[in-house]
């Protein structure tokens, strides 16, 4: 019972530290868009534009955000998301800086087998994910 209770902490942990990441400290994605802002990374880039998201979020109490100044950079934390890849693109999933999923994909959960979030797809009754689920 100790290793498995061990163990599920451990599981546990790994699942926070990987939401806190992916969402910049929000709760979840509605809350993640409630407190960030999207813009191209590369916007003056041809190759690069719309391929990257660079979401900006303000930091939150605990985070130093009482300490911060608001004229400096100090007081955001900023998230880069990549929708585009060499051959594949999440842009089917959500398009390029929106805050709503489209039909048929739901908000990020926690997916066991891939240690990451990752969108719910309403129609998929086996789990499985579509080759291009990272780039959401």
């Amino acid at each position: 019972l100790g290793e498995e209770l061990a163990e599920d902490i451990t599981k546990a942990r790994i699942r926070e530290y990987e939401f806190l990441t992916e969402h910049v400290n929000a709760t979840d994605w509605e809350s993640f868009i409630g407190e960030c802002c999207c813009r191209d990374q590369y916007p003056d880039d041809e190759e690069l534009a719309n391929r990257t998201e660079l979401w900006t979020c303000r930091k939150k109490l605990g985070d130093a955000a009482e300490e911060c100044d608001p004229t400096r950079d100090d007081c955001v934390i900023h998230k880069q998301r990549q929708r585009v890849g060499e051959s594949k693109s999440g842009l089917t999933l959500r398009r390029f800086c929106d805050r709503e999923f489209a039909a048929g994909v739901a908000d990020p959960v926690w997916v066991s087998t891939e240690k990451a979030f990752a969108p719910k797809f309403e129609n998929v009754s086996d789990g499985s994910l579509p080759a291009h689920w990272e780039l959401w």
